[in-house]
């Protein structure tokens, strides 16, 4: 298992040592996004050190105090600690404690597997609760986050104490495929309904994670495709009678299948000829009628 660490390429000094891991402090609240390591990895590290096989992780002096902090690797440093090694091989980081954080929590991690979408979700979330520009904040996940950029990003949109996160939070041994996947897409689907409809409040958040909890749970899902679902929510909340303080009552809007869309549609464009045929069938009554005299 080869895990390799993203190399700031303005702020780090490439220059490998070798430093005792007593040397070097953990400060997770400062420079970590997960909760807590993943154990297999951290067990996989250990049971197969080899030297040769690890990059150094990044370590940074705070000016405040003195010492010196771990900012990428804590997989490695904790490995190879449960190894019994005394000494890890390091890089330092140049740069102020803001950059530091910033490398630790959004740089470090983005072109590695660690983490989880859950986790680089939280980092975006932070920054539109800063009131960082969305437009600033989506072109940062595109280029870190590779193809899964859109659906972190609807991660980011959803209430960190809602039903939806817990159950992904929930998905962690859950090893049922079929689960994992509908609720991932139940995840993206309202993350996405979040981040085009403002109105859109927790409890409804909560609202729409029954009802396609429900949904998916169908043999035949009422609603099998996001933009069916988006145009769904789309309607009922641009609706004149629209009250953000009341339930959205998804159950009682009628669904509209593709063919009966396509049947309205059609019938609109009779109506419409018709009504024209009808304006000219008047003109020439009126001609007939009343003939103009010169």
């Amino acid at each position: 298992m080869v895990v390799r660490s993203f190399l700031h390429p303005l702020t780090m000094n490439y220059e490998t040592l070798r430093m005792k891991l007593g040397q070097i402090l953990l400060d997770e609240g400062r420079f970590q996004n997960r909760a807590e390591l993943n154990q297999a990895i951290v067990n996989e590290i250990a049971e197969n050190f080899d030297p040769n096989q690890f990059d150094p992780v990044v370590i940074w002096k705070d000016p405040k105090d003195g010492k010196i902090y771990l900012l990428a690797g804590h997989h490695r440093y904790a490995g190879i600690k449960k190894a019994g090694r005394k000494k890890i091989k390091v890089r330092w980081f140049k740069g102020s404690e803001a950059e530091a954080i910033t490398y630790a929590k959004e740089l470090s991690n983005a072109n590695r597997t660690l983490e989880t979408p859950l986790e680089r979700a939280a980092i975006y979330r932070e920054k539109l609760k800063r009131g960082e520009d969305p437009k600033q904040v989506r072109k940062q996940a595109e280029k870190l986050e590779g193809k899964n950029w859109r659906y972190i990003l609807n991660l980011a949109r959803l209430n960190p104490d809602g039903k939806t996160v817990n159950a992904l939070l929930a998905l962690v041994d859950n090893s049922d495929k079929v689960t994992q996947q509908n609720l991932e897409k139940i995840a993206d689907w309202i993350g996405e309904a979040r981040r085009q409809f403002d109105q859109l409040t927790n409890t409804h958040e909560n609202e729409m994670y029954d009802f396609l909890l429900d949904n998916f749970k169908a043999k035949k899902p009422a609603i099998s495709r996001k933009d069916v679902w988006i145009e769904r929510v789309r309607a009922i909340v641009q609706a004149l009678d629209f009250n953000a303080a009341n339930p959205l009552n998804l159950k009682r809007i009628q669904y509209k299948t593709q063919g009966e869309s396509e049947y309205e549609a059609q019938m609109r464009e009779i109506d419409q000829k018709i009504d024209q045929a009808e304006k000219k069938k008047q003109e020439l009554r009126d001609r007939f009628n009343k003939p103009s005299h010169k």
